[in-house]
């Protein structure tokens, strides 16, 4: 699935020949550096919408930020992405899962319970997120 988010990122980012001031690399795109069956077509665009996984989103932050292009992320909570020295173009629209378990936190004392039970997946999260939780 990050591979595939990758790749489809890529048809937001400005196309080689665009670029490439070398002889070798006139009329050179990104479909003749994939596979010859892809066909990736380019967009002229500003910045982009993250996709709905936080694993998605790290991995084309990194290829954002060397483009110069901003990244907002709907959904995604990961913690990893408030890291600006990592991702400086990324910004959210909903809180990091720390801030959300900050507040479940205070909750359970506030409310003054002793015993509580947590389920998760393991779905999208990485094993050292879960922990933090």
């Amino acid at each position: 699935m990050t591979s595939m988010a990758v790749a489809q990122s890529l048809s937001y980012v400005v196309q080689p020949a665009a670029s490439c001031h070398l002889d070798s690399c006139f009329n050179h795109t990104l479909s003749d550096s994939l596979d010859s069956d892809l066909d990736v077509p380019f967009y002229d665009v500003i910045g982009v919408v993250a996709p709905m996984t936080s694993i998605a989103t790290v991995s084309i932050s990194y290829l954002y930020t060397i483009a110069k292009m901003p990244i907002v992320g709907y959904i995604t909570s990961s913690e990893e992405l408030s890291n600006k020295d990592l991702h400086p173009l990324f910004f959210r629209v909903i809180g990091p899962d720390n801030f959300k378990a900050d507040a479940m936190i205070k909750f359970v004392f506030q409310m003054g319970w002793s015993n509580i039970s947590i389920s998760f997946t393991l779905k999208e999260r990485t094993e050292k997120e879960t922990l933090k939780v």
